[in-house]
C-alpha cells in the first residue's frame, strides 16, 4: 500500500546541491555487510569532477538505493559465486552520469520494454511499483533512466541529470596525480651545478 501511495502522490523534490559520488559512497558503505554474505563483489568508479545536482537528497537515495538493491537481489540467482556489480560516474557539459552494471541474468526484451511500467515485476511476490518509483522521481529531477540488458554483460541502468552546478569538491582538494621518481644510481651525475636543464 505504501508502495502505490509513493508512486500515485510523489512528495516534490526539495531540491539542494547534491554530491553523487558521497551518496553512492555512502550506500556502498552501509550495504557492505549484505553484499559480503551474498557473495557480491562492488567496483565504483567515480569521476572527481561530477557535477552536483540540484535534488532531494532522499528521492536521489531512494533511486540509487533501488537499482543496486535490485541489482544484488538478481546477483544471487547466479549459481556460481562470480557475482558483481560495477558503478561508473561520468561528467560531460551540463551532464552527471551513473551506470549501475551488474553481472546476473538477463531479462527477457519483452520485460525490458516494460521495466518502468507500474505492476511489471520479475520477483515473486513482488508488487512492480519499485521501478515505476524510481522512473517518477528521475523525472520529477529532470533526468532520464534506461536500462540494458545483454547476455554476455548482464544488466545495466543508465541515470543521467541535467545540471549547472560545478563539481562536488573543489579542483584543489582533487587528488593531484600519482608520479614515482626513479633515481639511477649508475647514471653520472652531472659536475657543473650551473647547467642549465631544457
Amino acid at each position: 500500500m505504501q508502495a502505490f501511495l509513493a508512486f500515485a502522490r510523489p512528495t516534490r523534490p526539495d531540491p539542494q546541491p547534491i554530491d553523487l559520488n558521497g551518496v553512492l559512497e555512502s550506500l556502498i558503505d552501509e550495504q557492505s555487510e549484505l553484499n559480503a554474505a551474498a557473495d557480491v563483489e562492488v567496483t565504483f568508479r567515480a569521476d572527481p569532477y561530477l557535477p552536483q545536482v540540484a535534488g532531494d537528497a532522499l528521492h536521489l537515495r531512494s533511486v540509487l538505493l533501488n537499482i543496486l538493491t535490485n541489482a544484488r537481489e538478481a546477483l544471487m540467482l547466479r549459481p556460481d559465486l562470480d557475482r558483481r556489480i560495477l558503478i561508473v560516474t561520468r561528467s560531460a557539459t551540463d551532464q552527471a552520469r551513473i551506470v549501475i552494471a551488474n553481472n546476473g541474468p538477463p531479462l527477457p526484451e519483452k520485460v525490458v520494454a516494460r521495466m518502468f511500467e507500474p505492476f511489471t515485476t520479475t520477483k515473486e511476490g513482488g508488487t512492480g511499483l519499485g521501478l515505476a518509483i524510481v522512473r517518477r522521481l528521475v523525472e520529477l529531477h529532470h533526468g532520464t533512466i534506461a536500462v540494458s540488458s545483454d547476455k554476455d554483460q548482464g544488466v545495466s541502468f543508465t541515470i543521467e541529470f541535467t545540471t549547472r552546478l560545478g563539481p562536488a569538491r573543489h579542483r584543489h582538494e582533487l587528488p593531484l596525480p600519482s608520479a614515482d621518481a626513479v633515481v639511477h644510481t649508475d647514471s653520472p651525475i652531472p659536475s657543473d651545478p650551473s647547467r642549465e636543464i631544457n
